[in-house]
């Protein structure tokens, strides 16, 4: 092979060589695209504002009619004044066979909060009552005005037995009292009816 042959050849290969380590450094520049997340995973929301739940118990245990509190505490973890935040409190049954009102468990269910200045924190009270029995679960969450969800506490699990309450709200007294009191006032009748009255 002639040096012009053997020239020619060389350039070629220094080509080649020249274009593979580019297209080698090309392809560790590229930024690798993030997997997508996982089935059922929620995505966080963009911008949400750093805001933490906790509850004051993780689990209740109740007979039915009876009433209980749950607190919250919600805190805005952030640096920045937070506004016109929503709390709200929901109730689901774990039990596909029995149907589960939240409205008849609290029937105060949301709390429209104050300003949430940095690292301060709210305290909502929540005044529930057990109407049915079975496996629940209570959860509090935390939206803007305009709908966006910010956070979502941890699930409180109620296990409410199938003993029911007799004196709900302090009303036996009054159930037992009345018709006794009726009853009492008919004997009295029956026997002045019944009683001999003076002749005339």
């Amino acid at each position: 092979m002639s040096r012009s042959s053997w020239g020619r050849t060389a350039v070629l290969a220094g080509m080649a060589l020249a274009a593979a380590v580019l297209v080698f450094w090309g392809l560790l520049a590229t930024p690798v695209e993030a997997a997508p997340a996982a089935a059922g995973a929620a995505p966080a929301a963009a911008g949400a504002p750093p805001v933490a739940i906790r509850m004051d118990r993780a689990s209740v245990q109740a007979s039915v009619g009876q009433r209980f509190e749950l607190v919250s505490t919600i805190e805005n973890q952030s640096g920045a004044t937070l506004r016109g935040l929503i709390a709200h409190i929901d109730v689901v049954g774990t039990d596909p066979a029995r149907y589960v009102d939240p409205e008849d468990w609290c029937t105060a269910r949301t709390v429209f909060l104050d300003d949430l200045s940095g690292g301060s924190s709210a305290d909502p009270r929540w005044e529930m009552q057990a109407v049915d029995s079975g496996p629940l679960l209570v959860w509090v969450t935390v939206s803007r005005p305009d709908g966006h969800a910010v956070a979502v506490g941890a699930p409180v699990h109620l296990d409410v037995g199938q003993h029911l309450q007799v004196n709900v709200g302090g009303v036996l007294p009054v159930v037992v009292g009345v018709p006794a009191a009726v009853l009492a006032g008919l004997a009295l009748v029956t026997r002045w009816r019944r009683s001999p009255r003076p002749k005339v």
